[in-house]
Order: C-alpha cells, then sequence, then structure tokens
C-alpha cells in the first residue's frame, strides 16, 4: 500500500482564495488550474497501472510458490503473505549451508576423479566442466594452484597414459621457469580436442594391420542391432540380401530355386502386400543405384597432399578388378589407423606383362557402399612388397572428414548418416575391398 500513489482531489490544485465552508472540486478550477490537474492525473493514471500489474504479478507469484511445493511444506508458508518472507523461509529450511554446500561438491569432485569404465568421455569431460565452475564460485582450495590440473590427469591417465604424461612434463617445466600452467578448464578443452580426433585409434581397434595377420584368433563381432527375418531364412534386410541385391553375392553363390520362387510370389502380391511393397521400392532404389553408377567415377578418400619428403619416381595407377576373390589378406585391402600412408604389395597384370608399381603411385579400388560397389582413388601409395597385405591409411583419409566407425563397422564422411564404406572384420582387421 506504500508504493500505491495517491490520489488528490481535484480542489487541491485550487489556487485562489477559498471561502469557508465551500467544498472546491473540477468545476470551480480556472483554465490553468484545470490544466495542472489533467497532467497530474495523467501522470497518476501511469503509475497506479504500473503499480496494479506489479500486485498481480506478485499475486500470481505467491500462489505459484504455495501450489509448487510439496504439500509437507506448506505448514512452513500458510501463515506468510508475501512472497519475500515465503521464499526466505524457504530457504532457511531448505537451502544447503556454506559447509554443506562445500561438503557436498568435494564428494562430487572425488567421485568424478574415478572415471567409470564405461563412461562416455564427452559427457564425463561436461561433468569436469560443469563441477569446476560451481568449486570456483565456492572458492574450494581444491582449485587453488595446479591441483585440479594434477587431479584431472590422474583420472585420464588410464585412458591415455602418452597424453597425460607429456601434459604433466610441461605443467613441470612451466613451474620450474616461474611461468603458470593452464586452466583445469584449458585443459579439459584440450582433452576434448585430442580425444576426438585420436577417437577413431583409441577406442575402436585393438591390432594393426602392419603388425601381421591374426589368422581368425578372434570372434566374429557380435552386433546388438535388431535384423529382419528374410524370406531367404537369414536375418537382414532386403538390401543386404544376396537375392535382391546383387552386390551381395559372394563369389560362387547359386541361387536357390525354391527360395527364388518365394521372392517371385511375394513381388506378385501387388500394394495390398506390405512386404511385397517393401521389397519392390528396395528393388527399385537399387535399380537406381545401379544406373547411377553405370560409369563409375572413383571417389578421392585423401587429399593427395604426400605425407613423405621424397620425390615420385613413377606415377603409374592400378585399378583393382570388382570381380570377386576368396578371401585373402594377401590380395586385400585393410584399414589402418596407425600408419600415416597407403602400402600396396601387389603388381598389376597389363596385357600380357606384368609391370611393378615404381615405388609411389595412384590407386583406384572397388569398395562396398551402401548402394553397392564403387571405386575410391588413393594418392602417394607406396609399394613395399614385402608386405603381407595392402594397407588404407586412415590419417591420410580423414584429411576429407571420413571417420571409422567399428560399432556399424563402416567409413563415414562428415556426418554418421553419410556412410561411403562398408568394412567387413577377419581376424581382427577390417577389409575395405
Amino acid at each position: 500500500d506504500e508504493e500505491k500513489p495517491a490520489k488528490k482531489a481535484a480542489g487541491t490544485f485550487y489556487g485562489r482564495e477559498r471561502e469557508a465552508d465551500t467544498m472546491y472540486d473540477l468545476e470551480h478550477l480556472d483554465e490553468h488550474e484545470y490544466r495542472k490537474y489533467s497532467a497530474w492525473y495523467s501522470s497518476y493514471q501511469k503509475e497506479l497501472t504500473k503499480f496494479e500489474k506489479k500486485e498481480l504479478a506478485l499475486r500470481q507469484f505467491n500462489s505459484e510458490i504455495a501450489t509448487t511445493i510439496s504439500e509437507r511444506r506448506l505448514h512452513w508458508i500458510m501463515d506468510l503473505d508475501t512472497p519475500h518472507a515465503r521464499l526466505r523461509k524457504l530457504k532457511s529450511q531448505l537451502c544447503p549451508s556454506t559447509a554443506e554446500r562445500e561438503t557436498q561438491l568435494l564428494s562430487q569432485y572425488l567421485a568424478l576423479r574415478k572415471m567409470p569404465k564405461r563412461a562416455n568421455i564427452e559427457s564425463w569431460l561436461d561433468s569436469w566442466e560443469e563441477l569446476l565452475q560451481l568449486m570456483a564460485a565456492a572458492e574450494m582450495a581444491e582449485l587453488k594452484g595446479t591441483r585440479a590440473q594434477r587431479d584431472f590427469l590422474d583420472s585420464v591417465q588410464s585412458t591415455d597414459d602418452s597424453w597425460a604424461t607429456s601434459q604433466r612434463i610441461s605443467m613441470i617445466a612451466k613451474q620450474e621457469m616461474g611461468g603458470s600452467f593452464m586452466s583445469a578448464v584449458s585443459l579439459i578443452g584440450q582433452f576434448r580436442l585430442y580425444y576426438r580426433q585420436m577417437k577413431p585409434i583409441a577406442s575402436t581397434l585393438g591390432t594393426f594391420a602392419a603388425l601381421g595377420d591374426a589368422r581368425q584368433s578372434q570372434p566374429s563381432q557380435v552386433t546388438d542391432k535388431p535384423q529382419t527375418n528374410c524370406p531367404c531364412g537369414e536375418k537382414h534386410p532386403f538390401i543386404d540380401c544376396p537375392y535382391v541385391n546383387p552386390a551381395k553375392r559372394s563369389w560362387g553363390w547359386i541361387a536357390d530355386p525354391d527360395t527364388k520362387k518365394k521372392f517371385d510370389t511375394i513381388r506378385s502380391k501387388g500394394d495390398g502386400s506390405r512386404i511385397s511393397v517393401v521389397l519392390r521400392s528396395v528393388e527399385a532404389k537399387l535399380k537406381k543405384w545401379a544406373q547411377a553408377i553405370s560409369k563409375p567415377q572413383s571417389a578421392a578418400f585423401d587429399d593427395g597432399v604426400t605425407t613423405s619428403g621424397r620425390s615420385s619416381n613413377a606415377c603409374l595407377q592400378l585399378q583393382v578388378g570388382a570381380v570377386q576373390q576368396p578371401p585373402s589378406l594377401l590380395t586385400r585391402w585393410i584399414l589402418d589407423p596407425g600408419s600415416n600412408l597407403h602400402v600396396v604389395n601387389d603388381e598389376i597384370l597389363a596385357g600380357g606383362q606384368r609391370i611393378p608399381i615404381k615405388e609411389w603411385g595412384e590407386v583406384e579400388i572397388t569398395i562396398n557402399t551402401p548402394r553397392g560397389t564403387s571405386l575410391i582413388k588413393l594418392t602417394w601409395v607406396a609399394y613395399i612388397p614385402s608386405f603381407f597385405t595392402s594397407l588404407v591409411s586412415l590419417s591420410r583419409c580423414r584429411t576429407m572428414g571420413i571417420e571409422f566407425d567399428s560399432g556399424r563397422d563402416c567409413l563415414y564422411q562428415k556426418s554418421p548418416k553419410n556412410v561411403v564404406c562398408k568394412l567387413s572384420s577377419q581376424g581382427g582387421h577390417w577389409l575395405m575391398d
């Protein structure tokens, strides 16, 4: 009520000599007095409207407080009329003290330092950054000096020992020179960038192709993805069925007459059958894709920049035929994250002569894509006859935005939805061709 603008009677603006026992009102004002009254009344109406809006908002807020807290807590505020009084009461009852808050933050900090084995690294790093901000606001001693940086390096030591060790060496060198090391938040940001770049290597592959043939020592990967029952008897979608997609037919594949009749029967059912509609839709898409790649152009899988200082003595092209051969690592192309150059160990038949690849060259290979087979071109490929297989360097491909997804056994470009190569697992290696 104290903030409510006071209302004045019109007679208060009467400035001339007054007569006793006369109630002066608007009708007694002259022109000059009336203009003063009109100016005041206009300002009064604005102030009154503002006050009424504020009062309405406070009443709504006061009611909102009562409706949003637990019914068991209503007795705390029922005798209080203003939002300010109610909020102060709730704060005194529910808000932890500074000591309690610091104890909670310290408990969370100690738990966060122990990195869970199956943690999502990105979420874990987000939790670190959020908790450090809260601890900085509370001015906790754990953030003094380089304590937080050392604690974070201890946490990531088991994930990447080499990175943590290099950062420790850098921190010690800075301290000995009297300088200051980067903040804990900056250190977390550095690790986030490093992890994103090294994730395909550190989190997916257990062996590298250049270390030798695993000879089927590991069981094949098991996928959690739901599979569809196909009329051929296998569990896979139509696009992966050899009776529908010719690109999925292995070496020496022969169609079973009874199974082929099943597919013919499904196709003949028309639009009334959902499975028939799906089958014919998949076949139409495969036909469209086949027409689109009838004259294939090799896609670039690297930027064409050499990682070696050596000059190129020859630049011949090798094109591996699309005819599928029985699997052998000697004649296969393996994805290798541990190499910074492509390697080939084979020769090419050109007419009736064998022409060896001279040291460096360009190679075109056939890969499997979601739309069938396609050609890709690799540049600055090293010819090393002593290698037991041929390698495709993942680090060279990443300059084109190509990343490796071990969960789906594929390579994608820029977006996980844009799959450019479907890989197959054999002996602990990922085969591209």
